[in-house]
This record gives C-alpha cells, sequence and structure tokens, in this order.
C-alpha cells in the first residue's frame, strides 16, 4: 500500500529545450494526450469484463503463431490486461485494491512525463512500450499483464524525481529510486537464474534503457558534484558556517538534508523541490 507526500505539480521544474521543442513540432501529429490515463481506465474496464467471464483474456493474450496467422491485434491487445487481473478463485478483493491504487498512481506517472517530455515524447514512449514490450511476450511466452508495461512507467518517474517520496503502507516514506533500485535488482537477479530472460528484459525495456540509463548517469554525476560542492563550501567557512541554501518554506538547509536540492522561483526566494511553488 503506497501513498503519495508531494504531488508533482510543486516538484517538477520544466526547462523547454530546443530540442525538445523540435520533437514536439515535428511529430506532433504523434502526440495523444492522456494516453497513459486512457489505457489505464480501459484497464480498469476490461478487469470488470475478467470478473464476469475469465475467458476474455484468451482474445487479447499473445500468441506469436496465432499473430502469424493474422491475428496481428494480439501484439498489441496485451496492453487491456491489468496489472493484477482477478485470481482464478474468486477472491478478487486484494487484486482489485491493488489494481486500483496502480491504475491511480498510472495518473501521477503521467502528469509528470507530460510536464517534464511534453505529450509528444511521452506518447512516444508509451508507443515504443507497447510495441517493444508486444514483440517480446510473442516470441517469449510468458504469463503476461499489464506489470511489464507499468514498471517502464515506473522507472521513467523515479528517473525524473529520483526523490519523491512514497509513502510505504501510508506511513513509513521511502524515495522513489530506492523503489526503482529494488525493482532493477530484482530484475538482475532473475536475469542470473535464468539467463534465458535477459533478452527478453533487454527488449521489454529497450525503450527505457535508451533514455533512462544516461539520464539517471546524468543525475549521478551531478549529485555527486553537487554533494563535493557542498562539503567544498562547509569546510571553507569552518564549524560555525551558515547554510548555502535554506528554504523559504521549511527552512530547511543543505546541512539538515545534503539530499535536498533547491531552486529558485519567480518570487526572489530559494525553495527545495518539496515546496517549489
Amino acid at each position: 500500500m503506497i501513498g503519495l507526500v508531494n504531488p508533482p505539480s510543486e516538484i517538477i521544474l520544466c526547462l523547454v529545450s530546443k530540442k525538445r521543442v523540435s520533437i514536439e513540432r515535428r511529430f506532433s501529429w504523434l502526440g495523444f494526450p492522456g494516453l497513459i490515463k486512457l489505457l489505464a481506465l480501459l484497464q480498469g474496464v476490461f478487469y470488470v469484463v475478467l470478473v464476469l467471464n475469465p475467458a476474455a483474456a484468451e482474445m487479447i493474450a499473445p500468441s506469436l503463431s496465432r499473430v502469424l496467422a493474422g491475428e496481428v491485434w494480439r501484439l498489441f491487445s496485451w496492453v487491456l490486461m491489468p496489472p493484477y487481473p482477478p485470481p482464478s478463485d474468486g477472491s478478487i478483493l486484494f487484486s482489485a485494491l491493488f489494481t486500483l491504487i496502480l491504475l491511480r498512481i498510472s495518473f501521477l506517472f503521467e502528469e509528470t512525463l507530460e510536464s517534464a517530455w511534453g505529450v509528444t515524447r511521452t506518447s512516444i514512449y508509451v508507443y515504443a512500450l507497447i510495441i517493444c514490450q508486444g514483440i517480446a511476450l510473442n516470441f517469449f511466452p510468458m504469463q503476461f499483464s499489464g506489470y511489464l508495461y507499468y514498471l517502464a512507467l515506473f522507472f521513467a518517474f523515479a528517473t525524473i524525481l529520483p526523490n519523491f517520496t512514497f509513502l510505504l503502507f501510508f506511513v513509513l516514506p521511502v524515495k522513489v529510486w530506492i523503489f526503482a533500485m529494488l525493482a532493477g535488482v530484482g530484475i538482475a537477479i532473475t536475469c542470473l537464474q535464468f539467463p534465458i530472460f535477459i533478452p527478453f528484459y533487454l527488449l521489454a525495456y529497450l525503450p527505457y534503457l535508451i533514455y533512462g540509463v544516461p539520464k539517471f548517469l546524468h543525475w549521478r554525476k551531478n549529485r555527486s558534484q553537487l554533494q563535493k560542492r557542498r562539503s567544498k563550501f562547509r569546510d571553507a567557512q569552518g564549524p560555525a558556517a551558515t547554510s548555502l541554501h535554506r528554504c523559504h518554506e521549511c527552512d530547511r538547509t543543505e546541512n539538515s538534508d545534503p539530499d535536498l536540492e533547491f531552486r529558485v522561483a519567480e518570487d526572489g526566494e530559494e525553495y527545495c523541490l518539496d515546496h517549489l511553488p
């Protein structure tokens, strides 16, 4: 069970580059505002369909032989499968609850990705995920669900906002990069135990690997440089030194929380990302 601490509208600072503007203009016809939300709603509808008729899953299941026989829709229809399908024993309480929570969090993913990338780049990323994961699921027969799709969205979200905080079980605050790291470690362990899955995961997460890995390395490099500058500043000022950054809202500094990042808002005051207007 996961809750949210800081809404994306308060912590996202969009810096529009020439490259982003060029992509938005050149491929604007590919933009689909609200695409992630629409897919989430369709998965919610299909969850109800599965409760009423479990055999409906067969209609969208990946199958290479059927694709070659002309049922091309199976390359894409798998995305309608909810992340936690109703179990066969009829106990749908927990699967329905977790599906509802994850579908709701997908709205957060969309707001974050569209704010950081724009509608067109976000749509292209989703299209690429559906195509790559559809091919992977058809060529590597596995039990399928929307879990792969949501994990790829989650990785992108964690790359953009690594310090965003979720409340685990609505109590324990955990930064999103920790969840992403644990998920990545789980995939790595699976690949080490079963090397046959390596091509599957490489293809399934290819869109994220192309975008996310360089961004993650860049974030780690900037974070390391920021910590070195702060340490150098504290050493130069002595033990009684004042802080270099201070949030106008919560009064926290880089001394009280070394992981905090600060920005200057339009009102001329400095804020941490948790309280940036």
